[in-house]
């Protein structure tokens, strides 16, 4: 659509939000990796705990093991990511970095599938460039960029067999979408979504394309069950499927929603009203994504669920919204008064709240890294040079300086709720001060509050008070020993 070139040179206010727009999306997405791939540490809890969940499988060879002994953890994810980096590392043996490059080339990839989409629904690519910037203002999807993070490698499998989908009905493409659309489930069992969004929207309108499409999802998904099945027994799906559905929350549901979709209030109202005044509009395959991706935004309120439920839904919406909106603008026979509209004016407050806000909350986010990074030697010497278990809610630092994490403690408190895992084994090992330490960002006599309260049973919380002692307190993480002993004292090199 040249016209959006057009409104452009005659508006020069618009030129400088589009320009800046880009630019910043540009920079902080450059910055922010960067940093990321600088740091020995993620800052993200499940980062850490796939990093762990990797080693492990190094040392044992079991990625899904029992979670009856210690080391209490579970995998709720398929083995794709973790297999494409152990790939990887048998050539170098730097797995951090293979799966944070993993991350950000897949990111790079749904970035162009997006791309092209959006050319293909006649966007010029400036238009297509200043839709996609709009992601500068999206910090589940910027936050996830340059972590030891699978999400984008189901996202873009996704994308890929939905962009097939919509731009070919060659026999080999289809087959190829339903190949992809299946690979990105054995990436992470919710894309499934999307994959069912597809088969649906075939089914409504392109019945002759859904046997080819049907045959790629089915092939793939027996073939990678049966090699799950052999490589990891049935040990595996417990953790797939069973460990996987945690508790519901209304009060998650609410929280989740006001951090992550309030921000993009405005484009999702817009979204949404584009839709239900555009009866062919509604036969597009990107709106059916969307709604797909918006329905799915329920499953938010799991316990657990977090800021990673809302990035496919930020590529979804734009996919939609952008060549809806150019579609508005197209019917306008002269230049935009953005200052004189107030729905242009409502949509530019909420690009400008949304970047500044995500910048702000990866500012603080960094600050955090830098700390815990200043940290490191002096936490690291506390430990000694053999592999000790160490309960902690940071299983990458625990790694970082050579021991193992006795557990990962949101899961299990998740599980024993739930009355899948009994934490009496791990209650004992604590009052038999079993740990030579413990690592928290809290003091297990005082309760503690939010999150922190959700990652561990009472029981456990009880037991740490009770048996442990603060030895050293640092600035947001307490080192704790047994109470009437002291820390290792074979210090770590």
């Amino acid at each position: 659509m040249a016209l959006f070139q057009d409104q452009i040179k005659k508006n020069p206010s618009l030129t400088v939000i589009v320009r800046s727009q880009i630019l910043w999306f540009i920079l902080i997405t450059i910055l922010w990796t960067v940093f990321l791939f600088l740091s020995p540490l993620d800052l993200d809890y499940t980062a850490g705990e796939l990093l762990d969940h990797f080693f492990h499988w190094s040392e044992t060879g079991t990625l899904y093991s029992p979670i009856s002994k210690p080391p209490f953890r579970v995998l709720n994810y398929p083995p794709l990511f973790l297999v494409l980096v152990q790939l990887l590392s048998n050539w170098v043996n730097t797995p951090l970095f293979w799966g944070r490059l993993i991350n950000v080339l897949a990111f790079l990839t749904t970035l162009c599938l997006a791309y092209g989409w959006l050319r293909r629904e006649n966007l010029s690519p400036l238009a297509a460039l200043t839709f996609l910037s709009f992601l500068g203002g999206s910090y589940p999807v910027l936050y996830s960029l340059g972590q030891f993070h699978l999400e984008f490698l189901g996202i873009s499998l996704s994308l890929g067999g939905l962009y097939l989908i919509y731009t070919s009905r060659s026999g080999p493409s289809l087959l190829v979408s339903g190949i992809l659309l299946a690979l990105a489930c054995w990436a992470k069992q919710v894309q499934v979504v999307p994959a069912l969004v597809a088969w649906l929207w075939l089914l409504r309108y392109r019945r002759r394309d859904l046997p080819l499409v049907t045959v790629g999802i089915l092939v793939v998904a027996l073939l990678g069950g049966l090699w799950i099945n052999a490589h990891f027994g049935a040990e595996a799906w417990r953790h797939l499927l069973s460990y996987t559905v945690g508790t519901f929350s209304l009060r998650q549901f609410a929280l989740q929603l006001g951090s992550y979709l309030l921000p993009w209030i405005i484009f999702f109202i817009t979204a949404l009203v584009l839709g239900f005044y555009s009866s062919s509009g509604r036969r597009k395959l990107t709106w059916w994504y969307f709604i797909g991706m918006s329905l799915w935004l329920f499953s938010t309120a799991r316990t657990g669920a977090g800021d990673q439920y809302f990035i496919e839904w930020s590529f979804s919406l734009l996919l939609w919204l952008g060549p809806a909106l150019m579609m508005v603008i197209q019917r306008q026979q002269r230049p935009i008064q953005i200052w004189k509209s107030p729905w242009a004016l409502l949509l530019i407050f909420q690009i400008l709240m949304a970047d500044l806000l995500t910048g702000g909350l990866l500012y603080l986010e960094s600050v955090k890294l830098t700390k815990r990074l200043s940290q490191l030697n002096e936490v690291c010497s506390l430990f000694p040079e053999a592999p000790i278990m160490v309960p902690s809610e940071n299983p990458a630092l625990v790694r970082y300086c050579g021991s193992i994490p006795a557990l990962h403690p949101f899961i299990m408190a998740n599980l024993s709720a739930r009355g899948l895992w009994d934490d009496g084994r791990l209650i004992q090992l604590i009052e038999q001060q079993a740990f030579p330490m413990i690592l928290l960002p809290f003091d297990p006599e005082t309760p503690p509050t939010g999150y922190h309260r959700e990652r561990w049973t009472p029981n456990t919380l009880e037991a740490m008070g009770h048996f442990y002692k603060i030895t050293l307190a640092l600035d947001g993480l307490n080192i704790l020993s047994p109470k009437g002993k002291s820390l290792p004292t074979t210090p770590h090199h």
